[in-house]
C-alpha cells in the first residue's frame, strides 16, 4: 500500500508540474513526426459495485498542426444505463495561457448512429470547437458512471500514429468481491511500469515519441503496451452474472441473452417445413432457408436496451423484415430449428483485418455476430445480413480468425471460415491477335473465386453506366478500349463469379519500323507502390494469399514472327511463386501462360526490404514485352 501511495503522489507532483502547457516545454523528440503529444492522460476506473463503474479520463493534449485535430478526443458516449457526471475542458494558447473555458453551449451531443442503423439509445456528448491557430493545448476531463460491468475501459496508451505520449497513467480499483483477471501485453517493450495488485494496481507510460504507419503493419495490440481488465461477476442492463471461463460465459449468455428468442407460432413453423419438404439432404435445406432470409429481410440497426447485446426475438425480424446481425442471425437460427438443424449463435470481430477473438482471457468481445452450422459432412457458415452473399461464404470480413459460439450448454472458440492461396483464384483463360497496325483483339473468360470472388462480384448488379466506369478505372492503362462484350455469371451456391469479355484496343502494339513490341500480359498485370524502408520498425504481415493465372493462346500478325525462343521465367521465395512462359504452337500461334502466387503470412521487419524486391520483381516481369519481326 505505501508503493501505491508513493506512485500516487509521484503523479500528482508530476501533473501539478506540468501545469505549464506551453508547446516549447514539449521534448525535442516528442515532435518528431508529430501531429499532437499528449501532455496528461490519467484515467482511472473504479468498480465499486457489481452494477456500478466509475470512469474518469483527465487529459491534457497539445495538437501541432491541423493534422492533429482529430487526436484531441474530447467525446463519450451515454446512455440510459451510462451516466456524465462532469464534461469540461479549456483551451490554452501556444505559450500555455489559457485564453477560454469552454461552457455548455459548446459541447455537441447527437445520437451515436452508426452506418445501417435506425435508431439507437446511444448518445454521444462532444466538445464542438474550430481550431484558428496552431499549435493549442486542450485540456478535458470526463467522469462517467455505468451501471454495465461487463465492458471495464481498457489500457491503449499508443493509440494511434503520428501521436507522442509525455505520460499516461491508468489506474484500476476493485472496490467489490469480485475476482479480477488481467491481460497484459508488450509492457516490458516499453517499460510500463506497473505497481499494485488486483484490487488496486497502477500503469504508468512516459516519453513515447510518436510512430508513422508503415505497410502491412502487424495488428497494433500484438505491438504497444495493452492491459485488458475483466471481473468475474458483471451486470448488463439489470442482468447479472458470474464466470471466468468460455464455457461458462457461453451458458450465462444463452440463458439471459438468447433463451427465448426462437419464437415462431407453430403457423410459422409449418411454413419452414414445407419451404424444404422436397429437399433431399440438410444442406440442401439450409440453403433454400437461407436464400429465403435473404429475399425477405434487410439489415438495419436497432439498439435499444440489451440490444447492444440480445438479439431481437424471430418474432420481430418476421414482422418487421429487418434487423440487425443478431437479430438476423437469430431468425436464420430460428429458421433451421423449425426444420431441426442445430445451428449456433457466433460472436466476431467484423472487420477486414481478421481481427481475432484473444482466447487467453475471457471478457467481453466482438462486434458482429454470424450463424454457424454444422452438419456432418461439412461446416457452414452463413453471413445473416447480407442479401447478396453466397451460400456457405464469409469474404474478408469475417474468414479466417476465431470466433465465439454461443450454446445452451456453454460456449467456445473457434475458427471460422479458411481460404489458402489455392482457394482464392482469379483465372483468364482466352484468345488474343495482335493485328499490324497494333490493335489487340482478347476475347476471354475470367473467373475469381474465394475472397477474389468479392473483388469483382458486384459487377452483375451495377447500372450500365456505373458497369462502364468501373470497368474504365480497372482497365486504364489500355487507352481506347473498345468493349464487343461484357457477360457476367454469378455462381451464388459455389461463390464463383465468371466474367466474359471480348474487347479491341487500338495501337496497343508499339511499331518500331518494320517491328511491333508487344506486352506480352494484356490483364491483370500485378504493379506496386511498396517502397524500401531504411529502417523498418515493425513485423509486417500480408492478410492473404491467392493465385492469379493469365492463360491464352496469340495469334501474331501475318508475315511477322517471334525471332528467338523465350526462355521461362520462374521464381520463388518465401513471399510466393511466379512464372512465365511462351511456348510455340501451330501455325503463327503462341500459348501465353503467366501464374503468380502470393503467399500469406506474418514476416519480422528485417524482411520487408526482400518483400518489396519480390513485388518489384514480380511487377517487372509482368510488364515483358517481345519484339515481333517482320519477315
Amino acid at each position: 500500500m505505501n508503493k501505491i501511495l508513493l506512485l500516487t503522489t509521484f503523479f500528482i507532483a508530476n501533473f501539478c508540474y506540468s501545469q505549464d502547457y506551453s508547446a516549447d516545454k514539449i521534448p525535442a523528440n516528442l515532435l518528431q513526426d508529430a501531429y499532437a503529444v499528449v501532455r496528461q492522460k490519467n484515467e482511472t476506473v473504479e468498480l465499486s459495485k457489481i452494477d456500478e463503474l466509475k470512469y474518469t479520463e483527465d487529459v491534457v493534449i497539445t495538437v501541432l498542426s491541423k493534422a492533429g485535430d482529430s487526436y484531441v478526443g474530447a467525446y463519450t458516449n451515454y446512455s440510459p444505463s451510462t451516466k456524465i457526471n462532469l464534461f469540461e475542458a479549456s483551451l490554452y494558447d501556444a505559450s500555455g495561457k489559457e485564453i477560454r473555458k469552454f461552457k455548455s453551449k459548446d459541447f455537441g451531443d447527437q445520437s451515436n448512429v452508426d452506418g445501417g442503423q435506425m435508431y439507437t439509445d446511444d448518445r454521444v456528448k462532444y466538445l464542438s470547437f474550430t481550431p484558428t491557430t496552431y499549435p493549442y493545448t486542450i485540456h478535458y476531463k470526463i467522469v462517467t458512471i455505468t451501471k454495465n460491468t461487463i465492458f471495464i475501459p481498457r489500457w491503449f496508451p499508443i493509440g494511434a500514429s503520428n501521436l507522442s505520449i509525455e505520460q499516461a497513467n491508468y489506474q484500476f480499483t476493485n472496490k467489490t468481491d469480485s475476482k479480477i483477471r488481467f491481460s497484459e501485453k508488450n509492457l516490458n517493450n516499453y517499460q510500463v511500469q506497473k505497481v499494485g495488485d488486483s484490487n488496486q494496481v497502477t500503469y504508468s507510460l512516459t516519453n513515447i515519441p510518436a510512430f508513422e504507419e508503415e505497410d502491412n503493419m502487424i495488428n497494433s495490440r500484438n505491438i504497444f503496451p495493452n492491459v485488458i481488465v475483466a471481473s468475474d461477476q458483471i451486470n448488463i442492463a439489470g442482468i447479472k452474472g458470474k464466470f471466468d471461463n468460455w464455457n461458462d460465459y457461453g451458458k450465462w449468455f444463452y440463458e439471459n441473452l438468447i433463451n427465448g428468442k426462437l419464437d415462431f407460432t407453430p403457423t410459422q413453423k409449418a411454413f419452414f417445413q414445407d419451404l424444404v419438404k422436397d429437399a433431399k439432404t440438410d444442406r440442401e435445406k439450409v440453403q433454400i432457408l437461407y436464400k429465403h432470409m435473404q429475399n425477405k429481410v434487410r439489415y438495419i440497426g436497432v439498439q435499444l436496451g440489451i440490444g447492444g447485446l440480445s438479439p431481437f426475438p424471430t418474432s420481430y425480424v418476421e414482422n418487421k423484415s429487418y434487423g440487425d446481425c443478431k437479430a438476423l442471425s437469430n431468425y436464420m437460427i430460428g429458421m433451421l430449428d423449425a426444420v431441426n438443424i442445430k445451428a449456433y449463435h457466433t460472436v466476431i470481430y467484423g472487420n477486414s483485418n481478421a481481427m481475432d477473438i484473444d482466447d487467453e482471457m475471457v471478457y467481453h468481445q466482438g462486434n458482429h455476430m454470424i450463424v454457424y452450422v454444422p452438419l456432418k459432412e461439412e461446416n457452414i457458415w452463413l453471413e445473416a445480413t447480407s442479401q447478396t452473399s453466397p451460400f456457405n461464404y464469409l469474404g474478408r470480413f469475417t474468414s479466417d480468425r476465431k470466433a465465439f459460439i454461443i450454446e445452451e450448454n456453454g460456449g467456445k472458440i473457434i475458427s471460422t471460415q479458411h481460404f489458402n492461396p489455392e482457394d482464392n483464384q482469379l483465372l483468364v483463360n482466352g484468345k488474343a491477335s495482335i493485328l499490324a497496325n497494333g490493335t489487340l483483339n482478347f476475347e476471354f473468360s475470367e473467373v475469381s473465386k474465394g475472397l477474389i470472388y468479392e473483388n469483382y462480384s458486384s459487377y452483375s448488379r451495377l447500372t450500365e453506366k456505373d458497369l462502364n466506369l468501373r470497368l474504365k478505372n480497372r482497365f486504364s492503362d489500355l487507352q481506347g478500349i473498345n468493349f464487343k462484350k461484357k457477360e457476367f455469371d454469378n455462381s451464388l451456391e459455389n461463390a464463383v463469379f465468371t466474367s466474359n469479355f471480348d474487347f479491341s484496343v487500338p495501337n496497343y502494339a508499339k511499331i518500331q519500323g518494320n517491328n511491333i513490341i508487344i506486352n506480352m500480359i494484356p490483364v491483370n498485370r500485378e504493379e506496386t507502390s511498396v517502397k524500401k524502408a531504411k529502417l523498418r520498425k515493425f513485423d509486417f504481415k500480408i492478410q492473404s494469399g491467392y493465385v492469379d493465372e493469365v492463360s491464352y493462346i496469340l495469334t501474331l500478325p501475318e508475315g511477322y514472327k517471334l525471332p528467338t525462343l523465350f526462355l521461362p521465367i520462374i521464381i520463388k521465395s518465401d513471399f510466393g511463386e511466379y512464372s512465365l512462359q511462351i511456348t510455340p504452337k501451330e501455325k503463327n500461334n503462341f500459348e501465353v501462360k503467366r501464374v503468380y502466387k502470393q503467399l500469406a503470412g506474418t514476416f519480422a521487419k528485417e524482411k520487408y526490404n526482400d518483400y518489396v524486391d519480390f513485388r518489384r520483381q514480380i511487377a517487372g516481369y509482368d510488364n515483358t514485352k517481345i519484339l515481333l519481326e517482320k519477315l
